[in-house]
């Protein structure tokens, strides 16, 4: 990973490793120093932040389709809301059914 960061390092240039636990931060940390990689450590209330909020919400929603508070956050944040989901739970059973079966009503 340090030699990654190193690589993708440029000037105007952050990115973020997010750790599951602070354990996992002072190894890691310590590695990108060693490589002369500027670190920034601790910093509280990054899963807040939008962009982090967004790449957690992605992980979540891959690994537990049944987060439907993620899937939400996601959709959402491409303008999906309430109706769109509506419409589309009323077409999906129409594309899904077999030819000749008349799908159920809600």
């Amino acid at each position: 990973m340090a030699a990654f960061a190193r690589r993708a390092l440029v000037a105007q240039r952050r990115m973020a490793v997010l750790c599951r636990t602070r354990a996992q931060m002072e190894p890691i940390a310590a590695e990108l120093e060693r490589r002369a990689c500027p670190t920034i450590v601790g910093l509280g209330g990054m899963l807040y932040v939008p962009e982090v909020a967004d790449v957690r919400a992605l992980l979540t929603a891959a690994s537990n389709p049944e987060r439907g508070d993620r899937v939400v956050r996601l959709l959402t944040g491409f303008g999906i809301g309430a109706g769109d989901l509506r419409a589309l739970a009323t077409l999906a059973p129409q594309v899904v059914a077999p030819p000749g079966d008349e799908p159920e009503r809600c």
